[in-house]
């Protein structure tokens, strides 16, 4: 049975050693040595091997495996190389013009457009240590392959089979970054990493692949937003997502559909929702809910009840005709704020009414305090022999709000400034 990894790395070293091979059967091939090495094979000038099991009658040289004569002898032409070879896939993309269709294909514009702006292609080095293995199913030992990153990282089986890096062509022209004191230290790296022997290694490839790298830029309503992207070329056309999704840093959210607000923001389409107030197109993270409807909305369509604490749209709120609340639908019943709706008995340890005293206390006079507790308000009610008294308090700062007053027989209260409630404690306690 034929290794085809051992076939292949014997026909493609000679060919980049540049030696003349021919096939001269479905079986059989002819190696053509150079003239000063014929001495190397008895003086022959033409040397048949096989990579098939030798049949009795075949007058070849020999079967060639991983160890075999021919094998050693053609790893001896790689050593006297340096420490590796250097080639290059024959099939990657090498220009912008070949990547711009697979860089934009993921993306989807509504009401604009994506265009490659800036691609650089530079070479970056993998590096293939080829190993002797024993076979599956052969006794003979064969040719593995294993890949490794400039850093002697060994390459993911995922990334080689995007990479796609075979069929290699030679590469004559070598970097002079990578000089062959670097190169070593990296085959060094790379078998400390792999776990192999120097003496395991049977030859060493550099592959120059394309690494590509630059920005797309996404125009929509004469805004533009710019989108980095930096891959193995081959693996950006191989790979319809190997580009990144477009990331919108102000929304937290990445997806390949693109799209703008309405005020101009490029965006992506899962973060975009419709303000139902003003039926704008905005990021869903400005907007925020009514308690009453449930719909979203910009804040500033949207109040805070005091009543409840929870926010409004202000369309819905309505006022209190007995405290001047402005409240939400649902903390109106039977159209009186919740918590007038909701006063009672306060004894004189009641926490609200001891705030109340010491802030603007001490309403001589005035007794059978009432009080109803809202979220960000309290309502106060208190009467003397005349007189009823009406509060709305700030439960933060216990500043008085609103102030009103009505006589027993009076359905309606009546605002009363603030500055005159000294006045109404006076007269209060003069007719107690």
């Amino acid at each position: 049975m034929i290794d085809e990894t051992t076939q292949e790395f014997a026909l493609w070293a000679l060919a980049t050693l540049q030696f003349r091979v021919e096939k001269t059967s479905d079986r059989y091939y002819a190696l053509y040595p150079k003239e000063h090495q014929r001495g190397q094979f008895n003086g022959a000038h033409r040397v048949s091997f096989t990579f098939d099991e030798v049949l009795k009658e075949d007058k070849v040289l020999e079967k060639v495996t991983a160890s075999s004569t021919l094998f050693r002898w053609i790893q001896r032409q790689i050593a006297e190389t340096g420490p590796a070879m250097h080639a290059a896939p024959l099939r990657q993309p090498v220009s912008q013009h070949e990547l711009q269709p697979h860089l934009l294909r993921p993306f989807a514009v509504e009401d604009g457009s994506a265009r490659v702006v800036e691609c650089r292609l530079s070479d970056r080095p993998v590096l293939r240590l080829s190993v002797r293995s024993a076979g599956e199913k052969s006794p003979d030992p064969v040719v593995r392959h294993r890949y490794f990153d400039a850093s002697g990282q060994e390459l993911s089986a995922e990334l080689l089979q995007t990479l796609a890096m075979e069929p290699l062509a030679p590469r004559v022209k070598r970097s002079s970054r990578l000089t062959d004191q670097k190169l070593q230290a990296v085959i060094d790296q790379a078998c400390e990493t792999g776990g192999l022997s120097q003496d395991e290694v049977l030859a060493a490839v550099v592959i120059w692949c394309k690494w590509a790298e630059g920005h797309i830029t996404f125009r929509i309503k004469g805004m533009e937003a710019q989108h980095p992207f930096s891959n193995w070329a081959q693996v950006l056309v191989r790979d319809a997502k190997a580009v990144e999704p477009f990331h919108c840093a102000e929304a937290s959210q990445s997806s390949y559909r693109i799209s703008a607000s309405d005020d101009g923001r490029i965006t992506v389409v899962e973060a975009l929702d419709v303000c139902q107030a003003s039926q704008r197109r905005v990021l869903a993270g400005e907007l925020e809910q009514c308690t009453a409807s449930g719909q979203k909305m910009l804040p500033e369509f949207l109040q805070t009840c005091p009543a409840c604490g929870e926010k409004a749209y202000r369309k819905s709120i309505s006022v209190c005709r007995h405290t001047q609340l402005e409240c939400c639908p649902r903390c109106m019943p039977g159209g009186h704020a919740d918590p007038y709706e909701k006063l009672h008995l306060a004894f004189e340890h009641h926490p609200r009414l001891q705030q109340l005293m010491e802030s603007h206390g001490p309403f001589e006079g005035w007794d059978s305090w009432r009080v109803g507790e809202g979220a960000a308000v309290s309502v106060f009610t208190a009467q003397q022999k005349r007189n009823q008294l009406l509060l709305v308090v700030d439960n933060n700062d216990s500043r008085i709000r609103h102030a009103a007053t009505r006589t027993p027989w009076q359905r309606v209260w009546t605002a009363t400034p603030v500055e005159s409630l000294p006045e109404l404690a006076a007269a209060a306690e003069s007719k107690a």
